[in-house]
């Protein structure tokens, strides 16, 4: 028979509402720096094929 799960100790508890409280920092952190990604190719795109040649392949 196994033993029931032990309570988490308080330092880890703590530990886990930090970590939520770091999540949606990360995020907005991520999401600018996909934004800028964004605008730096947007601003200089690569020799190729354009995203809306892309679009306009999938609608013929």
């Amino acid at each position: 028979m196994t033993e029931p799960a032990s309570p988490k100790p308080l330092s880890s508890i703590t530990a886990d509402s930090a970590g939520l409280q770091v999540l949606p920092k990360c995020q907005e952190r991520e999401e600018r720096e996909i934004d800028r990604i964004i605008d730096e190719r947007m601003a200089n795109p690569a020799p190729g094929i354009p995203i809306e040649g892309i679009a306009a392949v999938g609608k013929a």
